[in-house]
């Protein structure tokens, strides 16, 4: 069966976070390699002073993984072509322009 895309909220209030989503909850993603590319569709529910400000990933596969910003910084797009086995935490790093610190928001995606 063909890896499909997943839509996934992100909610910051306060310097706190919750994820919603994902084929796995809470954000986490599952794909199968081999199975095609997959998106990971984030979008930011969260005060207008908050946007996304970057990605990170860490573990192991990084090289299955890239994203971009988009919708005034209120979503990102991550892409993983689900090429090889991975289990990566992606950081979405969300900016305050109100002065606050950075919120880092850090659920999984695991390709098996």
């Amino acid at each position: 069966m063909p890896n499909s895309d997943q839509q996934v909220s992100l909610s910051v209030q306060n310097g706190g976070y919750q994820y919603s989503g994902g084929n796995k909850g809470n954000g986490n993603v599952e794909n199968s390699v081999g199975q095609g590319p997959s998106k990971i569709h984030v979008s930011l529910n969260a005060a207008s002073n908050y946007f996304i400000k970057d990605v990170q990933f860490q573990g192991s596969g990084l090289e299955n993984f890239s994203f971009d910003i988009k919708g005034n910084e209120r979503r990102v797009d991550i892409d993983d072509n689900c090429r090889t086995p991975a289990d990566v935490k992606y950081t979405v790093i969300v900016g305050d322009s109100n002065g606050g610190p950075d919120v880092l928001c850090d659920p999984r995606v695991v390709n098996k």
